[in-house]
């Protein structure tokens, strides 16, 4: 993540700067989909589906939100990024956690907040504690669900 800020930061160029913004949250998504995985994988059947669902999810996300968030501009467009990314990552994950859990739904809200969390204290204090912050929310919420398990699962 610091090496994508050094390098956006270096960029001149607005369409060379949108281009490391969005190679660079891919990665990081990708990373974060991957560990997600790592616990699901011993949690939930046929958890390879996250990991499809995520980076599909996330690929969109970054795209649409982060395209849109550079014309919007400023802590507006911030914001707006975070909203989209979040939302489409966790629309995509609730496709494969609805069959496993219950209430699976909460899923869409919570990566969706924990994402715009992610993002306003990254904005405000550090890269660190914004994704402590993200990842105790979807954290915290994974857990939740993965304790209702569907009547039928």
């Amino acid at each position: 993540v610091a090496m994508v800020v050094v390098i956006y930061e270096s960029l001149r160029d607005s369409d060379q700067k949108l281009g490391a913004l969005l190679l660079g949250s891919v990665l990081v998504l990708a990373s974060i989909v991957i560990a997600q995985w790592l616990v699901l994988r011993r949690q939930i059947p046929r958890a390879g589906g996250w990991l499809l669902a995520g980076i599909v999810g996330g690929t969109v996300g970054v795209a649409v939100g982060g395209t849109v968030g550079e014309v919007v501009g400023g802590a507006v467009g911030v914001a707006v990024a975070a909203t989209v990314i979040g939302a489409s990552l966790g629309i995509a994950q609730w496709l494969v956690l609805r069959r496993q859990v219950s209430r699976a739904g909460w899923w869409v809200l919570a990566s969706t907040v924990g994402f715009v969390a992610t993002f306003a204290v990254t904005s405000a204090v550090s890269f660190v504690v914004g994704g402590a912050m993200g990842g105790a929310i979807t954290g915290a919420v994974l857990v939740w669900l993965l304790r209702q398990p569907r009547p039928e699962a």
